[in-house]
């Protein structure tokens, strides 16, 4: 069985030694497979587990399942409109905080938990005052909540507005759940997010478009001596 094994591998080589085109053909496919399966996983792994709307005037309550794939470190956080429902823009203070000289936003106060939904027992969770900005952009403030570090598995999340937060009537907020954006490192997963993308556009797509010249040079050449 291993001769045979050995035979047909020598064979193969052989055939590839005779057609060098199809030996560059072959590492032009495997490098534009390798794309594809990368940009796939990048994108699952950047789809949030939770993304929810969230009252907080009136004072709201939302439950959701989340299955987590990879361990790894996650965030829960608020997102918070900087305009109202009418388009009027909002005070930012009130929703982002300043640092300095040092002033607080309008206060948030959320309940979370996490339960294992095979046991229903609670993981994760406690009590948080959301006053600050952890950061901004796009026409959108978010609040930190919480880091959440759980074995894979299925879950439910559960969160609470414990108030409600009138001075920040008509806000549209969301809760996302996912991997931490921004400079926030959450292990292996971040740095295939950041690193990913970088070494794909400098070092694999030219390596592609090198070999795709290599390859219709090497076919041109064979047409032309026949």
């Amino acid at each position: 069985m291993e001769e045979r094994n050995s035979t047909a591998l020598n064979s193969l080589y052989a055939r590839l030694a005779r057609r060098p085109g199809a030996l560059t053909l072959a590492a032009l496919l495997l490098l534009v497979i390798s794309q594809i399966a990368l940009w796939a996983t990048l994108e699952w792994l950047r789809r949030p587990l939770a993304d929810l709307p969230l009252s907080i005037s009136p004072a709201g309550s939302l439950e959701t399942e989340a299955r987590i794939h990879v361990r790894q470190r996650y965030e829960l956080s608020l997102d918070l409109s900087n305009k109202d429902t009418r388009g009027r823009e909002m005070n930012r203070e009130a929703l982002a905080g300043r640092h300095y000289p040092r002033v607080d936003g309008v206060s948030i106060p959320l309940e979370w938990a996490l339960e294992d939904s095979r046991t229903g027992r609670v993981v994760a969770g406690g009590n948080v005052d959301s006053r600050n900005a952890s950061s901004w952009g796009g026409g959108v403030v978010t609040r930190f909540i919480a880091f959440v570090d759980v074995p894979p598995g299925r879950y439910r999340l559960s969160v609470r507005v414990l108030r409600d937060v009138a001075e920040l009537e008509g806000i549209t907020a969301r809760l996302r759940f996912g991997l931490p954006g921004g400079k926030i490192s959450a292990g292996w997963t971040s740095t295939l997010l950041f690193w990913g993308p970088i070494a794909s556009l400098l070092l694999v797509w030219p390596a592609i478009v090198a070999l795709l010249i290599v390859f219709l040079w090497k076919r041109a050449r064979r047409r032309r001596l026949g």
